[in-house]
């Protein structure tokens, strides 16, 4: 048998022949403490792990073995609202940058640091586009909202895909029109869609 302790509590878990710490703790993440708590010690049989990383918690096997987790206290679990407040700020600290991101990317001299910073835009506004489109399954979501998210998932892409032709084609003049006008409309719009839909709260 093998046995977890934390918190006072002792839970067995059923593993199989060749398990790792690493399997046990990630079902015991996912069915027992939940993962907005961090291990922070683990002791199997008595002996301290480490280091605590993925590689090496590969390498521990567990059968019959009691191990004993410290635990942080548990975590804020983050809220729809906190989320779209995160959102909404982001978006208005991007659109007082965009205008600067283009000048730099037409800039020879600056084109290299820009085009990363335009990456991680991109991941950004990625990361955004999930937002929205989770509020366009919520009951609260409109038709009209619904279809307004649905439109600019679209303008999204098309406008990467312009952005990526024009990076292709060495075009670094229209990649900076499109982040200065296009990506700045597009945003502007995704943050007038957090605000309307955070005000259903």
């Amino acid at each position: 048998m093998t046995f977890i302790h934390f918190d006072g509590e002792k839970v067995e878990f059923q593993i199989e022949k060749g398990d790792t710490l690493l399997d046990v703790l990630l079902l015991g993440q996912d069915k027992v403490w939940g993962a907005n708590r961090s291990i922070l010690s683990i002791k199997v049989a008595d002996e301290e792990v480490d280091p605590l990383t993925e590689e090496h918690l590969k390498t521990v096997l567990v059968e019959d073995k009691d191990i004993h987790l410290e635990l942080s206290e548990p975590g804020e679990e983050p809220t729809l609202e906190k989320t779209i407040d995160e959102g909404i700020a982001y978006l208005s600290l991007l659109l007082e940058n965009l205008e600067e991101l283009a000048e730099r990317i037409r800039n020879p001299e600056h084109a290299a640091v820009a085009q990363t910073d335009f990456k991680n835009t991109l991941e950004g506004l990625a990361t955004i586009l999930d937002l929205v489109k989770l509020i366009q399954g919520h009951p609260k979501c409109t038709a009209d909202m619904q279809e307004q998210i649905e439109s600019l998932v679209n303008e999204f892409l098309e406008i990467l895909q312009e952005s990526n032709e024009s990076q292709e084609a060495g075009d670094p003049s229209m990649v900076g029109d499109l982040i200065e006008f296009e990506f700045t409309e597009m945003v502007e719009q995704l943050r007038d869609v957090l605000q309307i839909f955070r005000e259903t709260f």
